[in-house]
């Protein structure tokens, strides 16, 4: 059975899908949000990070809390290590139960630094990784019941072979889930031309590819990263 590593986390009932917010020609919009943010973590002394769709806004931008300081963020890519994932144990405000979920322990993520107007990678392990997979949920809108395996009284009450096999199971479908989610990409062009964009950027930040000579080749590609970052040409 997977390694399982005990982790807490609240948010309200309801989230909105967000959407990339164009950090050059809106940054009125951006400032504005980044004050909410930072002002929701100044409140809530105890929570880890805050999304924009917490406090009202639909955008990809989220505050975290780093020591004594609050970081903000914005149009996050997720760049995965070569690591096997974990199963979280979570819990969601407004669920009865816990769930599991799975993690990955280690991943690099790519995003724009509100605080220091530019595009940066960061490395984040063990639960600093968990938490960012929390605010990329966040920002997609889910919920730990959209893609998570309840842990009911019925199922911590069961023997651990029959907890194994539940739990099989469950991976083999989020597995299934992630082949026709590929599918669909590969069938519209407009998502395909995005998704090549976004592999190149997890290749970038996991340092696979280390010459910037690849964009250079391809224009296409480039556009649609400098869309993605709303970089001027």
């Amino acid at each position: 059975m997977a390694t399982i590593l005990a982790w807490n986390y609240s948010q309200p009932d309801y989230l909105e899908i967000t959407h990339p917010i164009d950090v050059k020609c809106d940054e009125e919009t951006v400032e504005i949000i980044a004050e909410k943010l930072k002002n929701a973590l100044e409140q809530e002394k105890d929570y880890p990070y805050v999304t924009a769709n917490q406090v009202g806004y639909d955008k990809q931008m989220y505050a975290l809390r780093v020591g004594d300081d609050i970081e903000v963020w914005a149009n996050p890519l997720m760049a995965r290590e070569n690591e096997d994932m974990i199963l979280v144990a979570d819990k969601e405000y407004g669920l009865e139960n816990p769930y599991y979920v799975p993690r990955y322990p280690k991943l690099n993520v790519v995003a724009y630094s509100v605080d220091k107007k530019l595009v940066c990678t960061r490395e984040y392990e063990n639960e600093a990784a968990v938490v960012l997979q929390h605010v990329m949920n966040n920002l997609n809108g889910l919920s730990l019941r959209d893609f998570g395996l309840e842990v009911t009284d019925e199922f911590r009450s069961a023997p651990k072979e029959e907890q194994d096999e539940v739990v099989k199971y469950y991976i083999e479908q989020l597995e299934a889930m992630y082949n026709r989610l590929e599918e669909d990409i590969a069938g519209d062009s407009e998502l395909s031309k995005q998704y090549e964009a976004f592999k190149f950027v997890k290749a970038r930040a996991a340092g696979k590819i280390e010459s910037e000579r690849p964009v250079k080749q391809n224009r296409k590609m480039r556009r649609w990263l400098n869309k993605l970052f709303k970089r001027k040409k």
